[in-house]
Parts: structure tokens; sequence; C-alpha cells
């Protein structure tokens, strides 16, 4: 009895699996707003388990002006270490391996895109859903982008829209990856073209602009971008003339959340110039551990260098560190080396500590050496833990305080409960290239500007042991000896 119920139980779950005689073919139906299920209805908590050794490939049709939006749920319950059990492969050819997912998003924009089933012994529940739709106009005010330009232009779109970008050159495309993995999906819908429509060659999605680590390039003057059902998260993707960024042989991205304030991103230099672009955070490079020379720009990398801020030896650049880097978008760049930074989004906080005196490094606004109506630094530079007292040695390059701007530099002494503090307006500038001095523990700089075009603030400082500190060393040295000297 017990043996009957068992396999009429089998026979219900393995029966909700429809046959396949080696393909199965998917068309759009005449109500595009019909959803197709494979099997019929089933439960994404719960999908009907396939047969071991069971194969099939699964054709999506995908007709010119539409794009099929799947959803996938794939669950193995007694993995054997086989291949991926799910391989979805685009109208490129381009494979991704599938061992789990759970409603998770594909995209197929034209003919071509098919999944292959292969269950193996492992257990496969499985199922997906398709959809198909319009494909999104192309927004008909066409961004145009100079090798000039310092900060690159970044696009993002809630909804589906596309963008054609054009330049004089070449067009060059990289991504900021998402700040969670829970977004991956996403950025198979974001989809590049080289030309100035959907109809051109696709040269493929975000996400594998993430994995490949790698820029797309158009083979002439404009490129497309496509955003696909984004109405949860906006993704960055970044332009730039590829005259400047042509050199580079390995793009990555970072952009952290709210829960993570910290990354250590590796860049491998050896085989041509790596790059870490981040977008919407600020950087503070803690550490750089490793080889190479590491240029910094604030906005894209550029061929002239005309936005380099800084330059580093990985192997000697202890004291230039930490180092805070403002605004919206900023590219690292390391050449000849392979090297470990560490970067904080936490500007306000990681900038703070001083190990050593002899730091020195730069305050710069967000907005430096561009023109903006809004620039903006607050920083607090502390002396070394153990300091009784230290001088902050500053040189100013840049205060370009036109009405409304203010500059503000001031410090606090631990030792005296005292401070200092110098204001500056359009109407009291500070003298630039002239180095100036400021003693104390803690010293803030804030400079503020919302309404006037200016380029901002820029000054180089240096932390150094305060001259009084070292005297009463000495002297407690000689007193110390001239004591032992009576002693005997």
């Amino acid at each position: 009895m017990y043996s009957l119920f068992l396999t009429a139980l089998l026979a219900v779950s393995v029966g909700a699996v429809p046959e396949c005689q080696g393909t199965l073919v998917f068309n759009p139906p005449q109500n595009l707003s019909s959803v197709t299920w494979y099997p019929s209805n089933f439960s994404t908590d719960s999908p009907p388990v396939f047969p071991d050794n069971f194969t099939c490939e699964y054709q999506i049709n995908v007709p010119q002006g539409l794009f099929v939006f799947i959803e996938l749920t794939l669950n193995i319950t007694n993995f054997q270490n086989e291949s991926a059990p799910i391989q979805v492969i685009d109208q490129l050819g381009k494979i991704e391996d599938v061992f789990s997912a759970r409603s998770e998003w594909f995209f197929f924009i034209a003919p071509g895109g098919k999944m292959k089933l292969s269950t193996g012994k492992s257990k496969v529940k499985f199922g997906f859903t398709l959809q198909w739709q319009s494909l999104p106009g192309i927004n008909q005010k066409i961004i145009q982008i100079n090798k000039t330009d310092t900060r690159p232009f970044v696009w993002s779109s809630y909804g589906s829209e596309a963008r054609i970008i054009t330049t004089y050159n070449r067009v060059s495309a990289t991504i900021i990856p998402p700040p969670f993995k829970s977004y991956r999906a996403l950025y198979r819908g974001i989809i590049f073209f080289d030309g100035l429509s959907w109809n051109m060659t696709s040269l493929g999605t975000g996400l594998q602009l993430i994995d490949e680590k790698t820029q797309y390039v158009s083979s002439r003057q404009m490129m497309t971008v496509m955003y696909l059902n984004h109405n949860s998260y906006s993704a960055q993707t970044i332009f730039q003339d590829y005259t400047n960024t042509k050199n580079i042989v390995q793009f990555q991205g970072l952009r952290l959340n709210g829960a993570d304030d910290f990354a250590v991103i590796k860049l491998n230099a050896i085989h041509g110039p790596s790059a870490l672009q981040t977008y919407y955070m600020d950087a503070v490079i803690t550490s750089i551990n490793g080889t190479g020379s590491l240029y910094a720009y604030l906005g894209g990398v550029t061929v002239n260098k005309t936005n380099l801020i800084a330059s580093y030896d990985a192997e000697n650049c202890e004291n230039y560190l930490p180092q805070a880097f403002f605004g919206l978008s900023k590219t690292f760049v390391l050449e000849n080396g392979v090297a470990m930074l560490n970067i904080s989004q936490d500007g306000y906080y990681d900038f703070v500590p001083t190990k050593n005196f002899g730091r020195k490094g730069f305050v710069a606004t967000n907005n430096y050496n561009f023109e903006s109506t809004y620039q903006y630094v607050n920083v607090q530079i502390d002396t070394p833990s153990n300091a009784s007292s230290g001088v902050f040695k500053y040189s100013i390059q840049l205060a370009d305080l036109v009405p409304g701007a203010k500059l503000q530099i001031f410090s606090v002494s631990n030792s005296h409960s005292s401070s200092s503090a110098l204001y500056y307006d359009s109407s009291n500038r500070p003298d630039l290239n002239v180095t100036n001095e400021i003693v104390g523990n803690q010293f803030y700089v804030t400079y503020t500007s919302y309404h006037d075009i200016n380029k901002g603030f820029y000054m180089d400082f240096e932390i150094v042991e305060h001259p009084s500190a070292s005297s009463q060393i000495s002297l407690f040295v000689v007193l110390t000896f001239i004591s032992f000297l009576m002693m005997y």
C-alpha cells in the first residue's frame, strides 16, 4: 500500500513537468500583457522537481521591436558537483551558468536567445515565466561628450529608456557595480549598442561589463545605451571619449552601501594600466600595499592629466595617507604593478587620524578646479594621539572666494583648552602659495559656496611636531643625565 502511495506521489510531482523532445519553442502571445509560465502556474516557492537526466533546450523567439523579460527560479536539493543545471545563452552567444535563482531577471532583445536545462542527478526544481514587451523609445536629446571633458557623463534611469551618446572620436562606456549583490540581475537589463539605435549591433550588457572588467567602445562616433525594467534601482553608466580611456586595460567600479563603509580593491597593472572608478561616495584611501604608481583623478581619467590631483608610489606613500577625495566621480589608475587599495567612504572620520608626525596631504573641494556653483569641503585633521601639540603647516594654492563663498581654518589645543581661527571671504582673501602655520591638536578646514560659479579650494598641508615638545623632551633628557652623574 505504501509503495502504491509513493508511486502515485512521484507521478504527481513529476507529471507537472512537460515532456521535451530536445527543444521547446516559445513565441509571444497575441496579448503582450499575458505572462507565459513554464511549467504552467508553478509556485516560485516550490517549483516542480524535474526527473534525473532530463535535458531540454528552450528557444525563445523575440520579434523585432520587442524584448522578453524572463524570471527564472532554480533550486537544487541534491547537488552532485556537476556542471550548472541551467545555461542562459543570450543573442550574442554569451553563456551564463546558473546554479541557484529565485525569480531572477534575464532579458533577451533579439532572436537567438535560449536556455539549456540538464538536471543530471541533482534533483533540480525549475521554472520560469516569460513576458514580451515593447522596446523603449529613444530619448531625442543626444548627449554630446568631448575628449576635453574632465568630468565624465554619468547616466542613470528609473524605468525603461534609451539614450544616444556621441563624440568626435569614439565612445567609451564603463559602469559602476551595484552596492548590493541582489541588484546584479538588474544589470542584465542595461544593454549597449554600437550606433544610434537598438537596431545596431549589441555590444553586451551591464552585468557582462562588470564581470569582464572592461569597457565597451563604439566603432564610430555614437553609442546607444538602453535600460529595461529599472524601477527599483538606478545604475550608473559612465561615458567618456575613447581618447582618454584607450590605454586602460582593466576597469573596476565601486559604490559602497550604507552598511559597508570599507572595501579592499586589487588593481593589477602588469599587462597595462588598471582603473578603479567610484561614484556618489567620498573616497578615503587609507593604505596602499603593493607595487606600481597610483594616479588619482577628480572625475574621469584624462590623457593630458588635466584633472590629476595626486600620485603615489605604492612602496613609499605611508606619510601621504590617509587621503580624502571628495566629489561625485573619481578615478584611480595604477600603472606598472599590483596593489591593494584600502578605501573608506567615511570622508569625515577616516581622514582625521594621523599616525606619525611628517604626514602630508591636501584638502580640496568636491568640484575643485571645475566651474560649479556648489563647492564644499569640511574636514578635521588630528595630530598623533600621543602628542601634546602639533603644528599644521599649510599652503593655499586656490581659494576662488566669489561673493558668498567662505573659508575657515581653525585649530583646537587640548593642553591649553584654547583655539585659533582664521576667516576669509571675497573681501578678505588669503595669500596664495605661502606657507602658514597654526598650532594645536585638532585642525579644521571648511570651504562653502552654494550660489556663484567658482573653481573651489585647494591647499597642501603637513603635520609636524611642535618645537616646544621636542625642546621639553631634550630638557628632560639633559636633566635626567645630570641627575645620573650626580648620583655617582
